[in-house]
């Protein structure tokens, strides 16, 4: 019995493949808000501010003048020899054009650009109502012309940010609409570099109209991405039932998707099929190609994980014929690395080589970090497997490195159990505890039941190899009620026979 667990610990990684391919699952989310540069915690949820109702705080009896046109951003002076320049909104708004392009995972998927487009004009509404306060005359249109000229003339200049905060903050009081305009304009400027100020943003706009779907459809994809996944749920939870009220077929099977990610996540695999079915009935009934291509996609990665393997090939094969039909390089990436998963299960390792270097190309030429890593990870067991350490240890840590950039902590925790895996193969005992040990609390504030699961499964062969049959005991008993609770049945079978070998 000693000899099949050691032989399970050096090669765990294919007892939690659904963790090697979280990351890809649905494409991140349904919206393409993906990828972050800073990992912050959570901010702490403040009581919702009340709202006086007291009309415009900005001095006047309305907001805006003669000088606001159309799209135009006139730089408004109130000294009359100053004729500067008279801006577009779309010059404006050039860099932050760039800067989402960047990130885009594929502008010809119109799904997704029609994701980015509700970005800039976001943003967009938030400028115009500055404009339309600076144009007013009253005590807040210095601060409101202060930060669309820096907009303008520096819009990476940090500062920005913090104007736009003390703007916000000092116009409380104004309409709410044009409050809330403000509000989606910081939670989409910050979108990519501060996730906590965007969620705040976000979750004010909530407060503020608690019929706004798509605020709390963004605070949704904030709060999985930095784990907080019952609360995602939640927010999620909430997008679908205004969604429903609103007849927005598309956005109940978006969230639909996003429900059965987290379902996944949790370990639900029964929970996570029913919405994932639920999900492909509507995108069939609204002809929504990409949406078919991406359900088919996650349900075979279901199938995968169930040893399903003819079943996930079909859903895969669906996928990718629609992917390529739209050219959507983002889809075609992710099932390509998909399939080389289901190719390593068939122990077709040259194969699943092939098929993950494809889908690394890919993601490298559209900048999708969180598919990189994922990439990494699984070129990286592949290295394990043919007994390169060395290999599959720096695929890990460059795979660990960009998780920690983007914060997505699901994957740095599967990250960490895998550098683990390499120490114990190397007889590191300490040092494969060390990394064990990082990865379970990750997974317990996440719920991650199943990877709560691994940790302990893991933690319990340390302790059987150093002969502390109490401490095995102790944690394979509790990972065989976490495989009971996620209905991981033959993994409850292989604990149990391993708990009655240790009497």
């Amino acid at each position: 019995m000693n000899y099949f667990w050691e032989w399970i610990g050096n090669n765990d990684e294919q007892l939690y493949w659904w963790l090697a391919v979280i990351g890809l699952f649905g494409g991140g989310a349904w919206k393409m808000y993906t990828h972050f540069k800073a990992d912050r915690s959570l901010p702490t949820t403040s009581p919702p501010q009340k709202h006086t109702g007291s009309g415009d705080n900005v001095g006047g009896d309305k907001i805006g003048g003669d000088k606001f046109t159309g799209d135009k951003i006139v730089k408004y002076s109130r000294d009359p020899q100053d004729k500067k320049t008279i801006q577009t909104y779309e010059n404006t708004l050039e860099w932050y054009r760039k800067e989402l392009s960047k990130r885009d995972i594929s502008l010809e998927d119109q799904n997704r650009l029609k994701d980015q487009n509700q970005l800039i004009e976001e943003l967009k509404g938030s400028l115009k109502t500055a404009q339309e306060i600076a144009q007013s005359g009253g005590p807040l249109a210095v601060k409101a012309q202060a930060l669309i000229d820096r907009f303008i003339e520096a819009p990476k200049d940090p500062y920005l940010l913090t104007q736009l905060d003390d703007l916000v903050e000092s116009y409380e009081d104004g309409p709410i609409q044009q409050l809330i305009q403000l509000y989606l304009g910081r939670g989409a400027l910050s979108y990519y570099s501060d996730t906590q100020g965007s969620l705040d943003a976000y979750t004010r706009v909530t407060q503020l109209d608690p019929k706004h779907k798509e605020a709390y459809n963004q605070r949704g994809i904030l709060l999985q991405r930095i784990g907080e996944i019952p609360k995602a749920e939640a927010a999620y939870r909430q997008v679908l039932e205004l969604a429903q009220s609103q007849d927005d077929q598309r956005l109940q099977a978006g969230t639909f998707n996003n429900l059965g990610k987290l379902a996944y996540i949790r370990g639900d695999r029964r929970q996570a099929e029913k919405l994932l079915r639920n999900a492909l009935q509507i995108f069939q009934k609204i002809e929504n190609k990409e949406g078919i291509a991406l359900i088919n996609n996650n349900l075979g990665l279901l199938a995968v994980n169930s040893s399903k393997l003819e079943e996930a090939k079909t859903f895969y094969q669906k996928a990718l014929k629609i992917s390529k039909q739209i050219r959507n390089k983002e889809g075609i990436a992710r099932i390509y690395q998909n399939m080389g998963t289901l190719a390593h299960k068939n122990k077709g390792l040259k194969e699943a080589e092939t098929l993950y270097r494809k889908a690394l190309e890919i993601n490298k030429q559209i900048r999708n970090k969180e598919a990189i890593a994922l990439n990494y990870h699984n070129l990286g067991i592949l290295a394990k497997n043919r007994e390169d350490l060395e290999e599959a240890e720096t695929l890990y840590r460059k795979a660990l490195e960009i998780n920690k950039q983007i914060g997505s902590k699901n994957s740095i925790a599967t990250n960490y159990n895998n550098l683990g895996n390499i120490a114990k193969t190397r007889r590191d005992p300490e040092k494969a505890e060390t990394f064990y040990k990082s990865a379970l609390p990750i997974y317990q504030k996440i719920g991650n039941k199943e990877g709560i699961a691994t940790s302990y499964h893991n933690l319990g062969i340390l302790a059987e190899n150093r002969r502390d049959p109490e401490e095995t005991r102790a944690l394979w008993v509790l990972a065989r009620g976490l495989y009971q609770d996620i209905g991981a049945n033959d993994r409850v079978q292989e604990l149990q026979s391993a708990i009655d070998s240790l009497d």
